[in-house]
């Protein structure tokens, strides 16, 4: 019994359930667990998240690609009406023609 007590004493002593700073590598940098980047597999962009996996740091796998954002050019891009109209009140910086 004073042995098992011994043991445990020790045990903690020297800090064995102290919690890892567990870290995931990709790109040459560190992520923390729980953090959800694009990583390069398979010859193409995959969105995959740091997590564990029998006491490893991992990625798995949540798309098959990375979200993008797109923009959609159904025609011709559209402009805002530049040209002042008739109730617009003249510019200050510039003259005006005489009436």
């Amino acid at each position: 019994m004073l042995i098992a007590l011994l043991a445990g004493a020790l045990v903690s002593a020297t800090g064995a359930f102290a919690a890892p700073d567990c870290r995931c590598r990709a790109d040459g940098k560190y992520f923390q667990l729980g953090d959800i980047i694009c990583i390069g597999s398979a010859g193409h962009r995959r969105l995959a998240q740091c997590d564990m996996v029998l006491n490893n740091t991992n990625w798995t796998i949540l798309a098959d690609e990375c979200p993008s954002a797109s923009l959609r050019l159904d025609g011709p891009p559209q402009t805002p009406a530049l040209a002042p109209s008739s109730d617009t009140p003249a510019s200050p910086w510039k003259p005006q023609a005489p009436s």
